[in-house]
C-alpha cells in the first residue's frame, strides 16, 4: 500500500527571551544564555531590536502598523524570490497572548556592518530570520507512507520530501538524505534481503542543555506543545525571562553543576546540597511554580496580596527554623583525605576546606565541629588562614594582630581553640 499527502510547515513562533537564549546556545557552542541577554540587552539600547525580557511569542494588535514599516525596511535586502509579505495573522499578532511585552523583533532601524561585533551580528541576524520568516510562504513537503506485506504482517515505512521552500530559504538547509519510496508503486513485488529482532533497554533522559533547562525552568519540567505552553502555564515558571540565565551562571559558579560540551552536569557538592538541604518543598518544582503562578495572580488582581505576604511570612519563619536546626552541612571536599587540614577534636575524622569554613568530612554522620573563616572578621581579620587553622587543630596557640571594637585600635593577642557550652571558638588570651 502507498499513500502519499502534501503537508504545510508553518516558521517557528517569534522569539521570547528563553526561546533566543535556548536557540543561540544549541547552535552556537561560545555562547552561554547570559551572554545572549547581555548581547540581547545592547542591540536594544542602540535600538536594534525591541525589548528582550520578555516571555511573549507574539505581537500586539496595535502593533501591525509598526511592525509592516519594520518589514518593508528589511525585506529591501533580499531578491524578489524571497516573496516576503505583511500579513496580518493571529500567529503573529494575538494581544491575548502577550505578558507585559511583546515577542523579540527587529527595528526599523538597521546596524551597519562596522557597527556590530560578531557576536551581535549573529544575534541580530537570528532575529531578523526569525521575524522575516513569519512572513513568507510555508514550506511544503509530501509525506509518503509505505505498508509492505510480509507473510501476514504489515511493515510502515515513511519519508518526507521538500518540494517547495518557503522561509525555509532565509536558512541554511542540511543536507538531504537519498529518499526512495516515491519511486515505489502500490502493489510492487519487493525483496526482503534483511531482518532482524532487537533488544534494547529504555534510556534515562538526556542531561539538560542550557537550551533545555531554560524551556523546563519556563514550564515547571512540563513536557507540552510550546504553542499552548502561553496559555496552558502562563505564570507557572522558575524565576522569569530576565533572571533564569543570571540562576543557571550562579549555580555553575558556586560549583553546583558544571558544564561538559553542550551539557550541564551535577557535581557532587550539588548532590549533596540535594540530599542534606532539609526544605524539601524548595527543591519541588511544582511548589516553585504556585509561587510564581500566584504572583501571576496578584498582578492580575486575582490573588490577595497580603494574605499571600502573611502565608509566605509564615513558611519562611518555619523553614529558618528548621535550617538552624538541622545537622546537615556540605563541603566542596567531602571526604577527601588528601585536602584534611588536621583531625577534627570532636570526632577524630578529617578537617577539610569549605566554601565559608573548615569543617568535619563526618558532617553526614552528625558532627557539627566549624572553623568560621569569618569568625575574627568584627576584629579585623577577614579570614582564618589554613596555617593558623591547622596550628589550631594541633590544640597549639596562634599569634593574632586584631582592632578593637570600642576603641578603634590595633591590638596584638594569642587564640587558642576550646570548647565553651559545646560550643567550640577561638578564645583571645592576652599578656
Amino acid at each position: 500500500e502507498k499513500e502519499s499527502k502534501e503537508v504545510k510547515e508553518s516558521a517557528p513562533l517569534l522569539f521570547n527571551l528563553t526561546d533566543l537564549q535556548g536557540h543561540i546556545t544549541s547552535k552556537y557552542n561560545s555562547f552561554t544564555s547570559d551572554k545572549v541577554l547581555a548581547i540581547a540587552q545592547s542591540l536594544y539600547e542602540n535600538k536594534y531590536i525591541s525589548y528582550p525580557r520578555t516571555s511573549s511569542r507574539h505581537l500586539d494588535d496595535t502593533q501591525e502598523k509598526e511592525i509592516e514599516e519594520v518589514l518593508e525596511s528589511l525585506s529591501k535586502d533580499y531578491p524578489s524570490e524571497y516573496i516576503i509579505e505583511f500579513k496580518k495573522a493571529k500567529r503573529i499578532f494575538d494581544s491575548s497572548k502577550v505578558d507585559s511585552h511583546p515577542a523579540i523583533t527587529p527595528t526599523y532601524i538597521k546596524p551597519n556592518l562596522n557597527e556590530l561585533t560578531k557576536d551581535e551580528q549573529i544575534v541580530y541576524d537570528e532575529i531578523k530570520k526569525r521575524f522575516l520568516a513569519q512572513f513568507m510562504p510555508q514550506n511544503e513537503y509530501l509525506d509518503v507512507k509505505i505498508v509492505t506485506e510480509v507473510d501476514d504482517y504489515g511493515f510502515i515505512s515513511r519519508e518526507k520530501y521538500l518540494i517547495k521552500k518557503g522561509w525555509l530559504k532565509l536558512f541554511e538547509e542540511k543536507e538531504q538524505k537519498p529518499k526512495y519510496l516515491s519511486k515505489l508503486k502500490e502493489n510492487d513485488i519487493v525483496k526482503v534481503i534483511y531482518s532482524n529482532v532487537t533488544e534494547k533497554e529504555t534510556q534515562p533522559p538526556k542531561p539538560y542543555t542550557e537550551k533545555t533547562l531554560l524551556r523546563a525552568m519556563e514550564n515547571c519540567g512540563k513536557k507540552i506543545n510550546e504553542e499552548d505552553m502561553e496559555n496552558i502555564l502562563k505564570g507557572y515558571s522558575i524565576g522569569t525571562p530576565a533572571t533564569r540565565s543570571d540562576t543557571i551562571k550562579k549555580i555553575i559558579d558556586v560549583g553546583y553543576i558544571k558544564k561538559k560540551g553542550k551539557n550541564l552536569n551535577i557535581t557532587e557538592l550539588g548532590k549533596n546540597l540535594v540530599e542534606v538541604f532539609p526544605i524539601k518543598e524548595l527543591l519541588d518544582t511544582d511548589f516553585t511554580g504556585r509561587i510564581e503562578k500566584s504572583l501571576k495572580d496578584i498582578e492580575k488582581g486575582i490573588v490577595n496580596p497580603d494574605l499571600f505576604m502573611e502565608r509566605m511570612i509564615k513558611y519562611t519563619e518555619r523553614s529558618s527554623n528548621i535550617i538552624k536546626n538541622s545537622k546537615g552541612s556540605i563541603s566542596k571536599d567531602e571526604n577527601n583525605t588528601k585536602n584534611s587540614i588536621g583531625i577534627c577534636p570532636e570526632c577524630g575524622k578529617d578537617i577539610i576546606e569549605g566554601k565559608k569554613a573548615y569543617g568535619c568530612s563526618n558532617w553526614k554522620s552528625g558532627c557539627k565541629f566549624t572553623i568560621w573563616y569569618n569568625q575574627l572578621e568584627k576584629l579585623g581579620m577577614k579570614k582564618i588562614s589554613k596555617a593558623n587553622a591547622k596550628k589550631l587543630l594541633k590544640n597549639e596557640e596562634i599569634y593574632l594582630k586584631l582592632k578593637s571594637t570600642k576603641t578603634g585600635k590595633n591590638f596584638e593577642c594569642k587564640g587558642k581553640l576550646v570548647k565553651e557550652n559545646e560550643r567550640w571558638n577561638i578564645k583571645l588570651i592576652f599578656k
